[in-house]
């Protein structure tokens, strides 16, 4: 009878420390698991703000040079440069399908304030990341 305890007892043993060490690789996968979603959101966040980036410039591009001066040459280096991190970072199928989501969000954006409320709150928001002169004066 002893020698049942004490096998049981070395079993018990056995499938306790067997759950510890299952618990904490379990904790440390949940840990990493965690971090590696917040690394994956992060991710997300950094493309949908390189993706609004390089539509904005493009419909400052586009849109504003009929009311504004626009630095042309200036805006299409601003958006190759973007575009270029963009692909580099993320990938080409990846920041497209960002920039397809970004430009429904900028065309709405646009039609409802239109040119002349849109365009100078580029220059402002340009201005506030120190791109100045990008969005000029209203045309004549």
């Amino acid at each position: 009878m002893s020698r049942h305890r004490e096998h049981y007892s070395k079993l018990v043993r056995g499938a306790l420390i067997s759950l510890a060490f299952a618990a904490t690789a379990g904790t440390a996968t949940a840990a990493q698991g965690s971090r590696l979603a917040a690394a994956q959101s992060q991710q997300n966040l950094d493309l949908l703000q390189t993706a609004r980036a390089i539509v904005r410039v493009n419909v400052v591009g586009r849109e504003c040079p009929m009311f504004y001066a626009v630095d042309r040459a200036r805006v299409q280096d601003i958006e190759q440069a973007l575009f270029n991190k963009g692909l580099d970072r993320f990938g080409k199928q990846k920041l497209r399908q960002a920039i397809n989501a970004a430009e429904g969000e900028f065309s709405t954006e646009f039609e409802t304030g239109g040119a002349g409320t849109w365009c100078p709150a580029q220059r402002t928001h340009f201005d506030h990341l120190g791109v100045h002169d990008l969005v000029g004066a209203p045309r004549n």
